[in-house]
């Protein structure tokens, strides 16, 4: 006989089915030369049975390893994964794929430097699998082919997932490994149009060369440039210029940006670069700059912002506690197109903090200066001064000291017959700081206290500015060298200053 199963009891069954199904998937990222690689960025792409698929980045949030490397992946239903990783100065030649019918763990993604493949025959993956992709990267010149250096190759599945990533070496040399059912390899390379080939089948180890053909292509130095600050256009042609140039009309829809209004790139030659000046502006304007040569036109896209921080200067980077520091703003251009405030603040504003919250740099000058405060601190600290101009910021860091010294940090005696004593050598306290504080106790302690004395006049609270001096000899009973320490307590240091004393007996 059937039972119904009350609405609760079915809500924690099917919730225990559920559960069950989620597995995790635990690795690591590494290089061979340099071991694991911290915060590299980790996506998988979770292909279901169904056929339908998602990004675990979409689904779950970013994931990246972590100081050791070392990722986990919950939350992974029934299914096959391809897991890409990414970090900037790295790539990763082979493809990792996993079937996730439970929990998974010791998957083993490596990377590899780009430094690596600026040498004629680059290094394989220590980890390659098999079937791989091997060719070069090559153009086809007046001369014959010839390779091409540092082209990126992409290795993709058929809806376009990255599933490994590599690049050519100086002989134009690539290598994929770990290939899947079907993939395709897509090659770039700047000044060269897009290929890409396959689909390549894992069933087989191949070799594959990959021509590129060379593409008229427009560049900018930078992308978005403060108005003010000037940037490079750079024209790259497919082919030489004709004999008497290859004129090239230049124009910019942004009225913040100029360009001129033509360049000529020589006969024979296949780049040419140009200035483009900018103007501040009140608010950012995105535009386009455009090359107009035989009927090709390129643009490149342009945003202009506003003027914002350069750099904050500390007229020293060391303060003792209660002691002021003068620093400086500085825009990166003069203020314009009218006066630009500038907020100031502290990343530990218990030592050291802006005495304003913001100033104004008046238009036509491009620093203002701002004073900061410090308090008393009983061991050494830092924190960041901050300015931040139209949403730039840059910071500086100061570090806070105690305000007791003491000068020098070590006594030596030399040899001393035993039974004598040497004469007095002096240790100088002093109160760098704006305040006073107390002097707890002065005495001689460490291995040999015995073999050394101590005369002071220390008063019991030393004034700002104020110094006082502490005298020692030395008094040996063997024939040794003799080791102690002047240990110094004051208000002002959670640790007692030292002096190191040291002596021979003969």
């Amino acid at each position: 006989m059937k039972t119904a199963i009350p609405g609760l009891l079915a809500v924690v069954l099917l919730g225990t089915m559920a559960a069950a199904s989620a597995y995790t998937l635990e690795g690591e990222v590494f290089a061979f030369e340099t071991g694991p690689i911290p915060n590299a960025s980790v996506n998988l792409w979770v292909q279901l049975e169904s056929g339908s698929g998602y990004s675990y980045w979409w689904k779950h949030g970013p994931l990246s390893s972590n100081d050791l490397g070392l990722f986990e992946a919950p939350y992974l239903p029934y299914s096959h994964v391809s897991i890409d990783v990414r970090k900037d100065g790295y790539v990763q030649p082979c493809a990792v794929t996993r079937f996730i019918r439970s929990d998974v763990s010791g998957i083993r993604v490596e990377l590899m430097p780009v430094s690596a493949f600026d040498v004629v025959s680059a290094p394989r993956p220590q980890l390659a699998v098999e079937p791989s992709v091997t060719g070069v990267v090559y153009e086809t010149t007046a001369t014959g082919r010839r390779p091409i250096a540092g082209a990126r190759v992409w290795l993709v599945d058929g809806i376009d997932n990255v599933l490994a990533t590599t690049m050519s070496d100086r002989s134009g040399g690539y290598f994929v490994c770990n290939l899947p059912t079907a993939a395709w390899l897509t090659v770039s390379k700047d000044g060269f149009k897009n290929r890409s080939v396959g689909p390549v089948n894992s069933s087989e180890t191949r070799v594959i060369d990959i021509e590129l053909m060379r593409q008229d292509t427009l560049s900018l130095s930078k992308s978005t440039v403060a108005g003010c600050r000037s940037l490079i256009g750079k024209l790259q042609l497919a082919n030489p210029a004709p004999a008497g140039g290859r004129v090239v009309s230049l124009s910019s829809t942004l009225t913040s940006a100029t360009t001129p209004a033509s360049v000529t790139v020589p006969g024979g030659a296949t780049t040419i670069t140009f200035p483009i000046k900018t103007t501040p502006v009140t608010s950012r304007q995105t535009g386009t700059i455009t090359a107009n040569f035989g009927g090709t036109v390129l643009t490149r896209k342009l945003s202009v912002r506003r003027i914002g921080m350069l750099s904050v200067g500390l007229d020293r980077t060391t303060v003792v506690g209660t002691k002021p520091v003068v620093a400086t703003a500085e825009l990166e251009c003069e203020a314009a197109p009218g006066p630009i405030m500038v907020n100031l603040a502290s990343s530990n504003a218990a030592i050291a903090y802006p005495v304003a919250a913001s100033i104004v740099v008046p238009q036509g000058l491009q620093s203002a200066p701002f004073d900061i405060a410090t308090s008393k601190v009983l061991s050494r600290q830092t924190a960041s001064i901050s300015a931040t101009a139209n949403g730039i910021k840059k910071a500086k860091t100061l570090t806070v000291t105690p305000a007791s010294f003491v000068s020098p940090t070590s006594l030596q005696f030399g040899t001393v017959p035993v039974g004598a004593t040497s004469s007095p050598r002096a240790a100088t306290l002093t109160n760098k700081g704006n305040t006073s504080f107390t002097i707890g106790s002065i005495g001689i302690a460490g291995t040999n206290p015995l073999s050394f004395e101590m005369a002071e006049t220390c008063p019991t609270i030393l004034a700002a500015g104020a110094s006082c001096s502490i005298n020692v000899r030395f008094k040996p009973t063997a024939a040794t060298t003799r080791f102690a320490k002047l240990s110094i307590a004051t208000g002002a240091r959670l640790v007692p200053l030292t002096v190191w004393l040291s002596g021979t007996g003969t």
